[in-house]
Formats: C-alpha cells, structure tokens, sequence
C-alpha cells in the first residue's frame, strides 16, 4: 500500500446527516387530556362530592363546586443563520435547527409540568409557567381537601427501591380519582436500570418489558410498573424553573391521565426570515415559537416518589 501524503490538498467529505439527539418526545403532551384554549386562561371546573339522602324528606345538598385555572405560556426560540452557512450546506440548516428545538421544547414543556418546584409566576422570564404535579402534591389544596405531600414521598440514599415503588403507587391508589385503565407513569431515564433491577419477594422483577407485533414481523417495546404503562421523560426530574439551571433528583410520577390536562394554544412552529431584508449583516433568522398551557386538575389524582442520591 501506498504511503499516504497528508502534505498534499484532499478533498473535505461533508456527512449531509446531521448528528443529533434521538427525539425527544413530551410524555405529557403523548398522554395527558388535550384541552384545547382559545385564549391565555381557562376554568375548569371541579366537582368531586354529592349527599346521598335517604327517605321521603329531601336535603339540601351542601357540597359546592370550584374551578382551577389554566394558564397558557409562550415558548420562544431565535436562531441567527449565516447566509454562506445555508447556501453551501447540503444538510438542511432550517429542519436541523427546528429540529433541534422542538426536542428541547418537549424537555422543558414536560419540566415545566412536572418538576418545577416553584409556584406559578406570571413573570415569563421566571419560567415557571404552571402549577406543576409536583408543585401540587407538595402544597395545600384546601377546595379539594388536599394536605401537602399526603401524595409525596422522598426515597433514602439507597436510591429507588420496591417498597418505594409500590408506596408510590398506594398513595394515590387510595384516592377516588384514581383508575388504573386510565393510568400512566412517568419517570425521568435515569431511573430505568434502577428499576430493571428491583425484584418482587418471588424473585422476578418487577418491571415488564413486553412486546407487541407490529407490521412486517418488528416489535415495539412497551415498559409496564406494576401493570401500568411507564413512558420517560428527561422533564421529570426537580429543579427550580424550566430552564433546569438549577437541577436535582428525578422523578417517579403516577398520574391518571384524566387529570392531567395539557392545553394547546399554538402548536410548534418556525419562520424564517430572510437575510434579504437584513440591512446590516448577510444573516438569515429563524424564530420558533408554541404556546401551550397545563394543569393538574386535582392533586389526590398524582403520586410523586422523588428518588434521593
């Protein structure tokens, strides 16, 4: 074989496929209740409780209804784009970079959902949107009767384990607002090998991966906890605002699907504007945005297992 001269000029081979993260989907968006919003806030109302009377004499029934708001929040994006950069590229610029927010959007939307630990602010730039799940299982909720962390419990140091699992899952098994038809469980990847690990008293493990045939022989993976679907999401997991400038322990969360309400407003979307409108530099613009809204209707119907280091 020839000696090669690295001296001499070569030709650059361009990859026009872009290296990037596996999609990023919303586990909140993919399984919660859609409820479309037609403006920044919506009512929805609550109504948990009735008298049952008994004889011919009728009694006024004293339970009353309530509403719980949804608020809707703008996710925003700007990327500036060197015009040589997208002419001579042969990977698109525009779909790799869109791609590449939309991934973090889902992140930060699931986040935003679950696992700020701050309440609500109407300051966007504090990016706490929402009353998150885990906002609710940790606070008051004295309209539904709800006492902080009754549907909250922290592990140890020794990290997730069976009986925390299964703790978690009786904390709001215990409620009226629970259906196990009607179920899901998140939880942040980290805690997957953990899971696979834990072992029932017979020795099997506790966490199911099963499979299903799909068309032309291949199988899709489907993960169960306890019989109930479990979907991932790096979102789940504490921190101090979306952004997760400040992060900490992941998440296990049960959650009936019912009450976990996410509201589309504006779906994701980019505009591209052209560098030929551009006075000052030969630079393109991409902005992206979506406007979405949550709420977890009634806290009782969640049960969060927050695993310590």
């Amino acid at each position: 074989m020839a000696a090669r001269d690295f001296s001499a000029w070569t030709p650059i081979i361009w990859d026009d496929e872009v290296a990037q993260r596996e999609v990023q989907a919303s586990a909140v968006i993919q399984y919660g209740r859609e409820k479309p919003m037609t403006s920044n806030q919506m009512e929805i109302p609550r109504f948990t409780n009735a008298d049952v009377g008994g004889g011919s004499q009728l009694v006024e029934d004293t339970n009353s209804g309530d509403v719980t708001d949804m608020f809707s929040y703008q996710y925003t994006g700007k990327f500036t784009l060197d015009e040589a950069q997208v002419e001579d590229n042969p990977a698109n610029e525009v779909e790799s970079v869109s791609y590449e927010w939309l991934n973090s959007f889902h992140i930060s939307y699931d986040n935003a959902c679950m696992g700020v630990s701050a309440a609500r602010s109407a300051t966007a730039t504090n990016y706490q949107p929402y009353k998150s799940i885990y906002y609710a299982v940790k606070n008051n909720d004295t309209d539904m009767g709800y006492v902080a962390n009754t549907n909250y419990t922290k592990t140890g140091s020794g990290g997730l384990t069976y009986d925390y699992a299964n703790a978690g899952l009786g904390l709001v098994e215990a409620t009226k607002f629970w259906n196990p038809m009607n179920a899901i469980c998140i939880m942040h990847p980290t805690l997957k090998q953990s899971i696979r690990g834990i072992k029932n008293s017979q020795g099997t493990p506790i966490f199911v991966e099963s499979t299903a045939g799909v068309a032309g022989g291949g199988v899709v993976p489907r993960y169960e906890l306890f019989g109930i679907p479990a979907v991932f999401s790096f979102g789940a997991q504490v921190s101090s605002n979306f952004k997760m400038t400040s992060t900490g322990n992941p998440l296990l969360i049960f959650a009936s699907r019912k009450h976990m309400v996410h509201g589309p407003r504006i779906e994701p979307q980019a505009k591209f504007i052209s560098a030929d409108i551009n006075a000052n530099a030969l630079e393109h613009t991409l902005q992206t945005r979506s406007r979405k809204g949550f709420c977890p209707t009634i806290p009782q119907a969640f049960a969060v297992v927050e695993v310590g280091a």
